[in-house]
């Protein structure tokens, strides 16, 4: 009797602990939906990630239709993940780009001022000789 309460409890712990996992994925698959920028986008990925979710609850937590949707939504976050990294170096480089432009067009204004101020000064260099 103790073998069979022990067997029990041990596949209702896995069960759970699957359950946890799978709300896991879903969680990050949301807050992943959250950073992405364009308010439409995010919101569509959301609806998206809820429906998938959603439609895919009732299959038995060990069947192999709910490991290979397991396996879809864990890629599709990675995809997402990677997506997020490429456009966070992209902006970051726009950033650096508009910095350095920046940064010149400062050393060229400061250079054409003290040509101006220079100019100013041999004119009146001229002027009072």
């Amino acid at each position: 009797m103790a073998t069979s309460a022990t067997a029990f409890s041990s596949a209702a712990a896995a069960k759970i602990r699957k359950r946890l996992d799978v709300l896991g994925l879903y969680r990050k698959c949301l807050r992943c939906a959250q950073d992405i920028p364009d308010h439409g986008s995010r919101a569509t990925f959301d609806i998206y990630i809820r429906d998938g979710f959603n439609s895919r609850q009732d299959l038995f937590p060990n069947s192999r239709q709910a490991e290979l949707a397991i396996q879809d939504a864990q890629e599709q976050l990675e995809r997402m993940l990677y997506f997020q990294s490429i456009m966070a170096q992209k902006q970051k480089q726009k950033v650096s780009s508009r910095e350095k432009s920046t940064a010149e067009l400062t050393k060229s204004d400061d250079v054409s001022r003290t040509t101006q101020s220079t100019t100013l000064i041999s004119s009146d260099e001229g002027v009072s000789n």
